[in-house]
């Protein structure tokens, strides 16, 4: 089919003022967006959430960090508890719930100063005896053996140490 010259200018003129107009709606949508986040916030309600809400395309083994340490699990444990110390890369060994932590003279014990003022979820306050217990749980657990296998036992020194 053969289109003259001048219906070819004129389809060209009304593709250019779409094409201006859909950009402009474009742009005019994306600063809506960008706008939407900036508006006051709503009046939250007050009172305790009992819901994480995370997205991950497997199942995981549980929630209790002592009983399973598959790949997908370990990443949502990292997100809900913290540990006594962490490898940071490029940094080592840093502080966790630990704030520091000294070895024996023999470098068979370490003795753990534990952060003071650090609250469960629920409100608690944290202890040297928490830290303890969960310390021989994991202990106890044949799931952490990579990592307490060659622990003994911890016990409770004072109020904020642990060895």
């Amino acid at each position: 089919m053969l289109y003259s010259n001048k219906n070819k200018e004129a389809r060209r003129r009304i593709m250019k003022t779409l094409s201006k107009v859909l950009s402009l709606a474009v742009a005019m949508l994306m600063l809506a967006s960008l706008l939407a986040g900036c508006g006051e916030k709503q009046d939250e309600t007050t009172g305790t959430k009992d819901s994480l809400i995370f997205s991950i395309n497997a199942d995981i083994v549980s929630m209790d960090c002592h009983m399973a340490r598959d790949t997908v699990t370990s990443i949502i444990h990292y997100q809900v508890y913290e540990t006594l110390v962490r490898n940071q890369p490029g940094e080592g060994i840093v502080p966790g719930l630990a704030e520091s932590w000294e070895f024996s003279d023999d470098n068979t014990e370490i003795t753990f100063k534990i952060r003071e003022n650090v609250k469960f979820h629920n409100g608690d306050i944290m202890t040297a005896e928490d830290v303890a217990f969960s310390l021989n749980r994991a202990i106890a657990s044949s799931f952490t053996t990579s990592y307490s296998g060659t622990m003994d036992h911890a016990e409770v020194v004072d109020d904020t140490h642990v060895k």
